[in-house]
C-alpha cells in the first residue's frame, strides 16, 4: 500500500509543478514628464483576476516587480497599472514626558502644509478604475511608465 502512495505522488508532483507558469522577471522605470520618480509604488492588477505584482522605485525611478518572492516578477497576462507616491511624514520632535503639546503642534503644522501641497503624482494614476496605464507580461523589454503631470 505504501508503494502505491509513493508511485501516485511521483506522478502527481511533476504534473502540479508543470501547471501554469511562474512569474516572469520584470524591470521598469517610472518617469513624470521624462524625469525619474523615486519612491513610487507600482501595482499591477490582473485584468482577469489573480495575483497582483508590486514594485517600488529607487532613486533613478527603476523598479523590479514582486509577486511571491522579492524581485521574482509578474505572472504572464494583461494588467491595469496603478502608480502612487506618498510623502513620508517626518518623525515627531523629541518631547519630555507629560509635554505632548510640542508633538501635537508639530503634526498640526504638518497637516496645514500638506493640504496645500500638490500631490507628488496626478491622482488618475493611483486609481485602478481611472488609470490609463495597461501592460502585458511578458513585456517587450523594460516596462517604462511615462506619466504626464497634466493627466486628468
Amino acid at each position: 500500500m505504501c508503494q502505491r502512495r509513493i508511485s501516485w505522488l511521483l506522478l502527481v508532483v511533476p504534473l502540479a509543478a508543470g501547471c501554469g507558469s511562474g512569474p516572469v522577471p520584470v524591470r521598469g522605470r517610472v518617469l513624470l514628464d521624462d524625469v525619474p520618480v523615486p519612491g513610487a509604488t507600482v501595482l499591477l492588477v490582473p485584468a482577469a483576476g489573480g495575483h497582483p505584482a508590486t514594485g517600488r522605485t529607487d532613486a533613478n525611478g527603476v523598479f523590479r516587480l514582486t509577486t511571491f518572492k522579492p524581485d521574482d516578477g509578474a505572472l504572464p497576462g494583461r494588467y491595469t497599472v496603478v502608480v502612487t507616491k506618498t510623502e513620508a511624514i517626518p518623525p515627531p520632535p523629541t518631547a519630555e514626558p507629560g509635554n505632548a503639546q510640542s508633538v501635537i503642534e508639530h503634526y498640526q503644522g504638518l497637516k496645514a502644509t500638506r493640504t496645500k501641497k500638490k500631490p507628488p503624482l496626478p491622482e488618475v494614476y493611483g486609481d485602478s478604475s481611472r488609470t490609463p496605464l495597461r501592460c502585458t507580461i511578458p513585456p517587450d523589454g523594460d516596462l517604462d511608465l511615462p506619466l504626464q503631470s497634466k493627466a486628468k
